[in-house]
């Protein structure tokens, strides 16, 4: 659904990573009208009446909330830096750039793996998403593990060897693996849609949370994909859990943010700012922004 970049032919395609110029079914039958408005209406109707909405200590909340976080503390709903499901950790060392300026491969594949327990969280919408970020990594491990691996250390290093091993100044599939530089774009895109994800949950604004996590991809990844993928996949995250549903299940079934956990997914959020725009200033400077 979101990355879908292989050659053609190449069964690893997906949708939500896909390129614009594929023409990939979103699902294996078509999604009638009245089925979205009632996927809609369920989603809404949740979202109005969660319960326990994640609460941050240190914020300012009403009396009656307050009473609410010391009731849930008593039963040990307060989310503690274990019960976080994503480990900032794996996701600070892999996605920061060096001192000399360099973001290794390994580590950023490993920092994605863990970012897809996140995308797990989120509803069978996401499930294809996860299988494809899944083959993605794949598939750049089996690049990292070839004969050619040495090339494939760092981002930096992927797209000098790619670039020069081109034909006509675009990287082609290489020892029947799709290329590198176009896998990890794929990747490098979604990553966009994952931390501006993360920051509205920290964040949320008023109104109906599926609405603002469509728009959210609208933003990001939905600026890469055609017409149908966008009205579609669009429609689709209108019919995603509450907010509260979502972060429950990021916090292991607690009910109450803490200021570690706050603090370690704004870590999160920094962490894979930082490899975005590395990346994107690399992609760029070669001009591989936009490879198909």
């Amino acid at each position: 659904m979101l990355l879908g970049v292989a050659s053609a032919g190449n069964s690893r395609c997906g949708f939500f990573l896909a390129s614009s110029r594929r023409q990939t079914p979103f699902t294996r039958r078509s999604i009638s009208a009245g089925e979205v408005r009632k996927k809609q209406t369920g989603a809404m109707e949740e979202e109005r009446t969660a319960t326990a909405p994640p609460t941050v200590e240190g914020e300012s909340p009403t009396e009656g909330e307050s009473a609410k976080v010391v009731e849930l503390a008593k039963e040990g709903e307060v989310a503690k830096e274990n019960d976080l499901i994503l480990d900032y950790k794996v996701l600070t060392a892999g996605l920061t750039p060096t001192p000399d300026n360099l973001l290794y491969l390994d580590g950023y594949l490993d920092a994605y793996i863990e970012m897809n327990k996140f995308l797990g969280v989120l509803g069978a919408i996401f499930n294809m998403v996860t299988n494809e970020v899944k083959s993605k990594v794949s598939i750049l491990r089996e690049h990292r593990q070839s004969a050619e691996g040495e090339h494939y250390e760092t981002v930096s290093s992927l797209l000098r060897y790619e670039q020069s091993q081109a034909h006509g100044g675009v990287p082609g599939d290489r020892g029947g693996r799709p290329s590198g530089a176009r896998t990890l774009l794929r990747l490098h895109r979604a990553l966009e849609f994952v931390m501006e994800f993360l920051g509205l949950l920290l964040r949320p604004k008023e109104g109906f949370f599926g609405g603002q996590v469509s728009r959210v991809y609208g933003a990001t990844l939905g600026r890469h994909h055609n017409s149908l993928i966008k009205a579609t996949t669009s429609t689709a995250l209108f019919t995603m859990s509450s907010h509260a549903t979502i972060m429950q299940k990021m916090m292991k079934g607690k009910t109450v943010m803490s200021d570690s956990v706050r603090l370690n997914m704004e870590q999160a959020i920094a962490a894979i700012r930082a490899a975005y725009d590395y990346t994107q200033s690399l992609y760029q400077q070669y001009g591989y922004l936009d490879l198909p």
